[in-house]
């Protein structure tokens, strides 16, 4: 069940039931004196017993006086008579028999007195909407404002308001909005502030429904301003609640927050418990909504015990679930599973029976994606789809459909989805064959897409044709499984990424990289059928547009603010548009086939859906043209963005082959459940060799035995070795990644014959092996590595598209650099190293350096040394602060950007926060460093995405996080996010960026907090759970540095694929820039790097000093951390 906001919008208007009409007052003259007894016994018994209460009894004997004048030929006194059975009808609640007289006096065919006609009527409506028959009651509504067409203004607009509130039953907004607009002009100008407020109320929320986010916006402010003129503080606080809620919706949270919170404060004032509850609730959601979980938790926990207190179970179910959501979104497993638990309890208790399928359904996915529980599963599904059956509710009915049909889809082939292959829990399965669950598979996903199209849900669709797809796969059927899935393909690539669709980033993810997958296993099908080299070249625009969907979905998770305005404008029109068009596709009217025995009431309720629909599909069709013109503007200007709205491929192989060199080869990887391709294109061939080693043996070797084993719990971590131990860890590692040589390269060995330059473009765990360091053989212990034959440069699916960009000639002359930062707000280990690093750069840089170019920390008491390093610098040179760091930015003119520093993904700085969650939770306090990084992380780091991972800069002089807060833009941790808000101009100058830093290449690096105690509190395994259960999937999920400022127009990019050693980092990257400047104006970054590489393990195998206590420089852990990236 998706977050439950909580409108608090009430019927506008409320009738009273009229008095009895006594029988003097009729001046009945009887035509003989023994029926006038008879009426007179009559109507004094019908008054008895009314007045004794019995009024099903009065009902009748009223009814029955009525039916003896009628027989006289006296209607309208028989009419009159018949009203006050019909009263008394309705006191009885006998709603179904006073409508029925209703509908009798109306329909004598005589003309009725005007005060007669418009009781009658208005008694009708209520008989109809206590019926649940709100067709009827529409149709009874509109008849009187016919019959009736010179009501009052005050009467008219009474009429209109309480026909919008019929169609808003009916959740057919179209009508229900124009309903209460011409109530709102009808109203006097003298009618009371509250009636207007209420109208006005009705109106917002139906607009909002629709997706008319301004209008609706206007009608709650100006509902509100009549609040307070009421004097109502329920009204007021209603007004203000509902106005906060739809600017959540529209995405505008500060405005929103704003606004509840007033409300809050209002119902505290006084005294409004429940309301008081229910805007807790509301604004925990919003503040969810900004990454604010830990408050989010503490509002809905209030809530809970608000709904306790007031003894609500509906509220209590709905904040449960609410809280469970925010459970999940943190990794909480369990506790999200007991709150789904009692939420199903309490709604059960409440009778809220939508609310119980909706706690159903989140128990179902826990059991399903968490526990590998599919027989739970499955038992909860089918239970929430028997209660949307039964409530006719169509979209749950869908969403279900297709859960069931996933889940039999997933007992086809236990374990096989892509994020079930990256841990090895085994599932529990119901007793069924794999063609037993196919076919079942088949058949729900069949029954989802006929209901999916009826609600024109893409999100819906898509997922069904995937479904259908895979189906045809496993079928043979490989070419109406590869239609299926472009259709799909399709809509994913230009669907609006709500927020709330990838909160759960993981869950986000999971059917894309299922749906991509598949299809690029159809390809390598038909490929192998055929022969035709166009499924080649559409699985390379698959794997770009997967890896593409990866940083749509990022990029949804935060707001974006961009320092170029116009930018700013555009991006937020797109995102308001999108919001609007989902909300109104969520709002279209399912239009119900009628059965044959269909009554009156769903006759009404078919026609007036018909007709809805009919105009609400005119109004998506409108947004979707709109947001359709502002997408192709979006991506005409500002085309290395068009990746934050629309995933679509940007490359193809004809265009890769038209940039490329006669002695340079594209290698593609594409990893399949059973199977690795790797595609293989040169300037005039496009080849794709097929190796027969899973996906999971392949991440098994890069994650478990070369990155964790080596790397972060082996050579990487260690302080001092034993005799041999150095040389025996680089045999180990050697024989890994000669291993991987084997699945990688020697299977297009015969392609590379003659090349002198490998592209290599891969993603996953793929993404973090050190192609470089790949070992052919062993000579005489010696290994040989794959650099030390070609030059290896680096591309991911997501930026391919770069190596089209002409190069840039002339010679390197100016250099930004930063290095040795220190932030006091989230202290990590100094970096002196870098100094060196940078001075080395600055160097081989043979122009006189623009002052202030460059900035770090001095190292204490080392001035003098500084003063002969850097002779051209004023010293101290400016401290590198992301203010300064922004100032240089704004004027640049640096050929080369030159980071020397830590770099965070936000899977580490979530890692460790987790981790002084742990220690708290067990009576632990934290020392006032880990309290620093925990409340800045948690104030400018607030959502999951991974454009939350930062370059580590220094923190301004008295800034402390634990006295004031620190805006985003001064914190000193340079987010990618705050990189992408960066004008494009900041980097028109810039031909090489070098992030010279931890992890720049990658979005998880485990433990790379390295003066943190974090493996000490969690296992390698935890973390990997952790951050897969927060919804990411180590190494799956990239998005790294590379990328975002690939994005900004540069054309390469050195990057890093773990922890850096500070001393040989120094030492490669001052050769680097050494050969990068030497090379004058032709110059060639992948070849200043690789030659830079080749020397180290040169002079490493031959014995020769490369920096002091380096005795093996040539192990891979050492040099082969970074890696230039483009073309």
């Amino acid at each position: 069940m998706s977050s439950a906001a909580m409108y608090r919008g009430r019927d506008v208007v409320r009738v009273i039931v009229r008095c009895l009409v006594a029988l003097a007052v009729l001046g009945i003259a009887p035509c003989d004196q023994s029926l006038a007894a008879s009426l007179e016994e009559t109507f004094r018994q019908a008054q008895e017993a009314f007045k004794a209460g019995n009024h099903a009894s009065a009902g009748r004997l009223f009814e029955q006086a009525g039916n003896q004048m009628h027989a006289q030929g006296d209607s309208a006194r028989a009419a009159l008579l018949w009203g006050n059975a019909a009263v008394a009808m309705l006191k009885a609640e006998d709603y179904a028999a006073a409508a029925e007289i209703y509908e009798r006096i109306l329909g004598t065919g005589k003309a009725l007195a005007p005060d007669v006609a418009l009781r009658a009527y208005k008694n009708l409506a209520l008989c109809r909407g206590h019926l649940g028959q709100r067709a009827l009651q529409v149709a009874v509504i509109e008849r009187m404002l016919k019959a009736l067409p010179k009501l009052p203004p005050e009467e008219a607009a009474d009429a209109w308001a309480r026909l919008g509130d019929a169609y808003r039953a009916l959740e057919l907004y179209t009508p229900a909005a124009a309903s209460y607009a011409k109530a709102a002009r009808l109203l006097p100008a003298k009618a009371a502030p509250d009636t207007r407020a209420k109208i006005l109320t009705a109106l917002g929320l139906c607009q909002g429904n629709l997706g008319d986010f301004d209008s609706a916006a206007k009608s709650l402010a100006q509902a509100r301003t009549l609040a307070e003129k009421a004097n109502s503080p329920l009204t007021l606080a209603e007004a203000g609640s509902n106005l906060g809620i739809l600017l959540w919706e529209k995405g505008e949270y500060p405005e929103a927050r704003a606004h509840i919170q007033e409300a809050l404060n209002l119902e505290k004032q006084a005294g409004l418990r429940r309301s008081e509850g229910i805007d807790s609730n509301n604004m925990g959601l919003v503040l969810k909504s900004v990454g604010k979980h830990k408050e989010a938790m503490r509002l809905v926990e209030d809530a809970l015990v608000i709904a306790r207190e007031v003894g609500n179970a509906r509220d209590e179910g709905i904040a449960r679930v609410n809280r469970a959501l925010i459970n999940r979104i943190a990794g909480q497993v369990k506790e999200a599973r007991a709150d789904y638990r009692e939420a199903v309890k309490l709604f059960e208790q409440s009778g809220f029976q939508e609310g119980m399928a909706g706690a159903l359904l989140g128990m179902g996915k826990m059991a399903e994606l968490e526990d590998k529980n599919y027989t739970q599963a499955l038992e909860n599904y089918e239970k929430a789809l028997a209660v949307y059956e039964r409530l006719h509710l169509a979209r749950g009915h869908a969403e279900t459909l297709l859960q069931i049909a996933g889940l039999y889809k997933r007992m086809v082939a236990p374990s096989r989805a892509s994020r079930d292959l990256v841990f090895d829990d085994t599932p529990v399965v119901p007793d069924i064959t794999p063609d037993e669950a196919l076919k079942k598979s088949r058949a729900y996903y069949t029954q989802a897409l006929k209901e999916a199209e009826k609600l024109r849900s893409r999100e819906m669709i898509w997922s069904a044709l995937q479904g259908l797809g895979y189906a045809d796969l496993r079928e043979g059927r490989l070419e109406s499984a590869l239609d299926r899935y472009d259709k799909a393909i399709g809509m994913v690539s230009a669907m609006y990424a709500a927020l709330d669709s990838v909160e759960m980033l993981g869950e986000y993810m999971a059917g894309k990289e299922d749906l991509y997958g598949e299809a690029q296993e159809v390809c390598a099908a038909l490929y192998r059928k055929t022969g035709n080299a166009q499924y080649l070249d559409r699985q390379l625009r698959l794997a770009e547009t997967l890896r593409n969907e990866v940083q749509k979905a990022g990029s949804a998770l935060v707001r974006l603010n961009f320092a170029d305005g116009q930018k700013q404008s555009l991006y937020d029109r797109l995102n308001q548009l999108g919001r609007e068009q989902a909300k109104a596709v969520k709002s279209l009217p399912v239009v119900r086939p009628l059965p044959a025995n269909a009554d009156k009431e769903q006759k009404a309720a078919h026609e007036l859906e018909q007709t809805a629909a009919k105009e609400l599909q005119a109004r998506v069709q409108k947004l979707d043209a709109e947001y359709a013109k502002l997408l192709a503007e979006w991506k005409e200007q500002y085309p290395s963005d068009s990746v934050i709205f629309d995933s679509s491929a940007r490359v193809d192989v004809p265009m890769i082959q038209k940039n490329i060199g006669p002695d340079h080869i594209v290698l593609q990887y594409i990893t399949l459940p059973d199977r690795l391709l790797v595609m293989a294109i040169t300037q005039n061939k496009v080849t794709c060799v097929t190796v027969d080693v899973s996906r999971k043996t392949i991440e098994q070797s890069v994650r478990d035995d070369f990155l964790l084993g080596y790397i972060e719990n082996g050579y990487g971590r260690k302080q001092s070795f034993k005799p041999g131990e150095e040389e025996e860890d680089l045999r180990q590692v050697c024989n890994t990644l000669h291993t991987l040589y084997g699945w990688l390269i020697r299977p297009v060995e015969e392609e590379l014959a003659g090349k002198k330059r490998i592209y290599v473009v891969s993603d996953g765990f793929l993404a973090q092996t050190p192609f470089a360091a790949l070992v052919r053989d062993v000579a005489d212990g010696k290994p040989r590595f794959l650099v030390e034959e070609y030059d290896i440069a680096y591309l991911r699916p997501s930026f391919v598209n770069v190596i089209s960009r002409p190069v840039r000639q002339g010679s390197v002359k100016k250099m930004l650099a930063v290095g040795n930062p220190g932030n006091s707000n989230f202290r990590m280990p100094k970096l002196p190293g870098t100094i060196t690093e940078i001075r080395q750069a600055n160097n081989a840089v043979k122009v006189r350096q623009v002052e202030k170019t460059i900035a770090f920390e001095p190292i204490k008491d080392n001035v003098e040394a500084l003063r002969k390093d850097f002779p051209d610098l004023s010293l101290p040179t400016p401290r590198p602060t992301e203010h300064w760091l922004r100032g240089q930015l704004r004027d640049n003119r640096f050929e080369i950007v030159y980071f020397a520093t830590h770099g965070m993904p936000y899977s580490d700085t979530y890692t460790a926060l987790r981790a002084f969650e742990k220690d708290l939770s067990q009576g632990k306090s934290l020392s006032p460093v880990k309290q620093k990084i925990k409340r800045l992380s948690e104030s400018n780091l607030p959502s999951l995405s991974p454009l939350n991972g930062f370059l580590y800069l220094s923190s301004e002089e008295g800034d402390d996080i634990l006295v004031n807060d620190i805006p985003p833009h001064r914190d000193g941790l340079l987010t990618m996010k705050e990189v992408l808000e960066l004008p494009d101009a900041s980097f028109a100058h810039t031909r090489y960026l070098i992030l010279s830093a931890c992890n720049t290449g990658v979005t998880m690096a485990p433990k790379a907090l390295r003066d943190e105690s974090t493996a000490a509190v969690f296992s390698a395994k935890e973390v990997e759970q952790g951050i897969a259960e927060a919804g990411w999937v180590p190494g799956v999920d990239q998005v790294s540095f590379v990328e975002t400022f690939m994005r900004k127009g540069i054309s390469n990019i050195y990057g890093t694929l773990w922890f850096a050693d500070d001393t040989i980092s120094a030492k490669l990257m001052s050769d680097f820039v050494d050969n990068l400047v030497s090379q004058g104006d032709n110059p060639d970054a992948v070849a200043a790097f690789n030659a830079a590489q080749r020397t180290l393990v040169s002079d490493g195998k031959a014995g020769r000093p490369v920096a002091q206590g380096y005795d093996f420089p040539h192990h891979p852990f050492l040099w082969a951390v970074g890696a230039v990236f483009g073309k």
